[in-house]
């Protein structure tokens, strides 16, 4: 079954580094958020389709999660940061369709 977790400040760091060779994909949002909302539906189907394919996916709500919506400078939700081998290598901003997620991740394995 495929799955996300919804991460805390102290559990991000860990969640980037221990994914070795997959594609980590945390999407950044706020329970009031309006396109996080829209967001999230994409995102399920997201992790639905390529959580078998190589990619963790992971939830930061900014509200909870302070400290490292700091660190990676997120300014607006919702947005999504792509992380590989540990390196930060995509920051999409706003709502994500699923064809995206396929074209980014198609774009980063072919790296």
């Amino acid at each position: 079954m495929s799955t996300y977790r919804d991460l805390k400040d102290n559990e991000v760091e860990q969640f980037i580094t221990e994914a070795d060779d997959q594609l980590v994909v945390l999407c950044f949002h706020a329970t009031w958020c309006g396109p996080c909302k829209i967001n999230e539906k994409n995102f399920d189907r997201a992790v639905e389709q390529y959580s078998n394919e190589g990619v963790r996916f992971a939830r930061v709500n900014i509200e909870e999660c302070p400290q490292i919506t700091s660190k990676y400078e997120v300014q607006s939700v919702p947005t999504t940061l792509i992380f590989h081998h540990a390196n930060l290598v995509k920051r999409l901003i706003g709502v994500v369709e699923l064809e995206k997620y396929g074209s980014v991740f198609q774009d980063l394995r072919s790296l």
